[in-house]
């Protein structure tokens, strides 16, 4: 019985190498290299290169010390937000490079063996690179972030209509930290907790001004309310979404 053979149209031709196309650029939008740099004082640091086609909007990596003497491993976890932390370091925009410093001089270099390691990134375009586990981690903080951030800010709010007074408010606000802190279930939350209500505590601390006189609540209340806003907003038009 003859072999079937399948003919390939000029067409069938274009349409595969289109789509192999797309697939390599698609590849080559969401690359980036690290390099490793042992410096003589024990430090490490880890440099990330953005070199796909869209900024970096979150990195998250680790180091881990091992003894060399004893079998006892220590472990530091590093992060880069900037949704999360909208004040801090910008998004990595493609050619730019983020550094990451882990350990230090003791104990000396020659003690322990010192490893690091880029685990996940989020790019903006919502696109995410790297270990599931770390993905997740990095999406988590952002959802927490949110959470605790919106909670904070309708107390605040609720605090400037009632009209109850700067300790009532920081007393709440410290007693609803105290409670989401101790049900929160991850680190992670816990971190995004601390974050959410310390920053409004702090604000809400400065309360006097240059001259001696003391700063009106509602002005404490409406400066607080504009930062907390502006954490919101930004991770609410984060990619990906966070209501996915």
């Amino acid at each position: 019985m003859p072999k079937r053979t399948l003919a390939v149209t000029p067409v069938l031709t274009i349409v595969i190498a289109v789509i192999l196309v797309h697939k390599a650029v698609a590849a080559r939008q969401h690359e980036l290299s690290t390099s490793v740099d042992m410096l003589v004082d024990g430090h490490v640091r880890l440099s990330v290169l953005n070199t796909s086609g869209s900024p970096i909007t979150a990195i998250a990596a680790i180091g881990t010390r091992t003894a060399l003497e004893k079998p006892i491993k220590v472990r530091s976890v590093r992060f880069f937000d900037s949704i999360v932390n909208p004040f801090g370091p910008k998004e990595i925009v493609p050619g730019k490079t983020y550094s990451f410093m882990f350990f230090g001089p003791n104990p000396p270099p020659d003690k322990l063996r010192r490893e690091v390691q880029l685990k996940a990134a989020i790019f903006a375009d919502g696109t995410t690179w790297g270990e599931p586990e770390w993905v997740t981690t990095l999406l988590l903080r952002r959802s927490s972030a949110y959470q605790y951030n919106t909670k904070v800010l309708k107390t605040i709010e609720q605090a400037s209509s009632a009209g109850i007074s700067h300790e009532e408010l920081t007393q709440e606000l410290g007693q609803l930290q105290k409670d989401d802190f101790a049900t929160a279930k991850t680190t992670v939350e816990k971190q995004m907790i601390e974050v959410a209500y310390e920053e409004a505590l702090l604000l809400l601390q400065d309360t006097a001004r240059a001259d001696g006189n003391d700063v009106p609540l509602q002005e404490t209340i409406t400066h607080a309310r504009s930062r907390l806003l502006f954490r919101i907003n930004r991770l609410e038009a984060s990619k990906p979404n966070l209501k996915n």
